[in-house]
């Protein structure tokens, strides 16, 4: 390393106040491949990762479970527009899919976990709702009243940053794309979709770059609104993943009123009281409210742990604990595998699709989300009692996946719409996909018998051609875990590159929640050192 030194000529008297020499650092050209591949590696895998080797807190686990949460999402919405079929629990038979029977591995309880996106996102929410009850149920434990209205405030005005001011920049990048006929690619594939599945929103086709301005501004518009009701993915072109932001926002000031509005109470009472209202909302099909304020339940749970054990050098659970929170942490993910579809026909749901109707009705998606919420709350609850479930969450990939969680959730569907679909069809070129299974999902799309009839004479393979489709579904295979993968890695970098020092951002943030303080509430922004989703 070249170092280049600022000498300052300073007086005797003045050696307390001038500041110290500034080095300036030019790196040698030799080593700008090193640094890149030092970039390009990610930090689990780097043995000098500061921020990985600090020390553990009691709530890292939150940040690994968030972390496999945010890439099981990930999955989902790669692999859905391929394989619908994976909406349908084990023994669902779909009834679109004449003579194909739901009996895949893949289909199985807990399994299915791996790419079952709806129930990751109600696990966000139990987990968000955790973070930020942290902080302010310590205080009222402690009866700092007055230290908990500061931390609210600070907290509200934070917390709309934290979640919309990153959501903002990702959809300014996604315009900047659109405006640069970026999905032009994704566009045409809507014209002739290729999968069987269900095609992921795009922005539509303008003209004019006027005409994509306008209409990502009324997006966003629509979009930032908490109050309006729960957005769906078809409503969100532009990034349909991020319907989930407003619903955060809207549940985190409930989750704060209510701490404000029970702090005066004994514990037992505002536990209750919380449990109360969340078992209402939930019973009037509302489970977004009922995750937060069921965090925040277990965040004081959590905390009325702590200080049982203080005074201990650490708890060590015993035989019957750990027995009884790991059939807990089963039950929660039995229940979280509730099928999207099909659940009151497949073999492991269609029991719990009965007792869900008695309570809320068999419409619609009700009891899906019936069994989902439960089995989030289980899952987060019976971890954060299990140290032995928490090394499960804290080793170095989890807390990686933690950190990268949100910025791999906000970019991840652009990269699939832009990238994900080229790989998949790349790959159907050098394999072909004619395999018997996607034959069968064409024949159900033809309403000509001769079609159908043609389909039929296709299905009945030779044992050659039998054999040679197996191989070509191997080689595509292959061919799909070697692209996802590098896919992932990709959003990955796109996170190194922007988001990588999460403390350097949460210091921007308070600096920004300083400026906007009054003189009292930047004395408290420079002592506060919370934590907060």
């Amino acid at each position: 390393m070249l170092s280049v030194e600022v000498a300052h000529d300073r007086l005797p008297s003045e050696k307390t106040f001038l500041p110290a020499p500034v080095s300036f650092a030019l790196p040698r050209i030799k080593s700008i491949p090193r640094r890149t591949v030092q970039f390009l590696v990610p930090s689990f895998l780097s043995r000098n990762d500061s921020q990985l080797q600090a020390v553990a807190r009691p709530t890292d686990f939150l940040d690994g479970l968030r972390g496999y949460a945010a890439f099981a999402v990930f999955l989902y919405h790669f692999i859905m527009p391929e394989h619908p079929n994976a909406h349908f629990g084990y023994g669902g038979d779909n009834p679109k899919n004449k003579g194909t029977k739901d009996h895949f591995i893949t289909q199985l309880p807990v399994i299915r976990l791996v790419f079952t996106g709806q129930a990751c996102v109600f696990l966000f929410f139990v987990i968000s709702g955790v973070s930020i009850s942290l902080k302010p149920v310590s205080l009222v434990r402690a009866q700092c009243f007055p230290e908990l209205l500061d931390a609210l405030a600070s907290a509200t005005f934070r917390r709309a940053c934290r979640l919309y001011l990153p959501c903002l920049a990702a959809l300014l990048l996604v315009l900047i794309f659109d405006c640069g006929r970026g999905f032009d690619h994704a566009h045409r594939l809507q014209q002739d979709w290729p999968f069987p599945g269900h095609s992921i929103a795009v922005p539509q086709k303008y003209n004019t770059t006027t005409e994509v301005i306008a209409d990502w501004t009324s997006f966003v518009f629509h979009w930032a609104d908490p109050l309006q009701q729960t957005k769906y993915p078809t409503d969100m072109p532009y990034s349909s993943q991020l319907w989930t932001i407003p619903v955060e926002f809207r549940c985190s000031l409930i989750s704060f009123v209510s701490i404000l509005g029970l702090a005066r109470t004994r514990s037992t009472v505002r536990i209750g009281i919380l449990i109360a209202m969340a078992v209402f909302f939930h019973l009037k099909r509302h489970p977004e409210t009922p995750l937060f304020l069921a965090g925040t339940v277990l965040a004081e749970l959590f905390l009325i742990r702590l200080e049982k054990n203080v005074d201990s050098t650490g708890h060590q659970e015993c035989r019957s604990e750990k027995s009884r929170n790991t059939a807990m942490f089963a039950l929660g993910l039995l229940l979280l595998s509730y099928p999207r579809k099909g659940g009151d026909r497949a073999v492991f749901s269609a029991p719990l699709f009965k007792i869900a109707a008695l309570i809320v009705g068999d419409q619609g998606k009700f009891p899906l989300y019936f069994w989902t919420t439960i089995g989030a709350v289980i899952v987060v609850y019976s971890v954060s009692c299990s140290p032995s479930l928490q090394r499960l969450f804290i080793t170095p990939l989890g807390r990686y996946l933690g950190k990268i969680s949100f910025a791999l959730y906000l970019v991840h569907q652009a990269m699939i719409v832009v990238f994900g679909y080229r790989n998949i069809l790349f790959w159907w070129s050098v394999t072909g996909k004619e395999t018997t299974m996607h034959l069968r999902i064409r024949q159900d799309s033809f309403s000509n018998k001769a079609e159908i009839a043609e389909i039929n004479a296709q299905l009945e393979l030779s044992p050659l051609e039998r054999a040679q489709a197996v191989q070509r579904r191997r080689l595509w295979l292959g061919f799909h875990l070697l692209s996802f993968p590098l896919l992932a890695y990709y959003t990955l970098v796109i996170w190194e590159l922007c988001d990588r020092d999460a403390a350097a951002e949460r210091a921007r943030e308070a600096e920004f929640a300083k400026w906007a303080a009054t003189p009292a509430g930047q004395q408290f922004l420079r002592d506060e050192e919370g934590i907060f989703y």
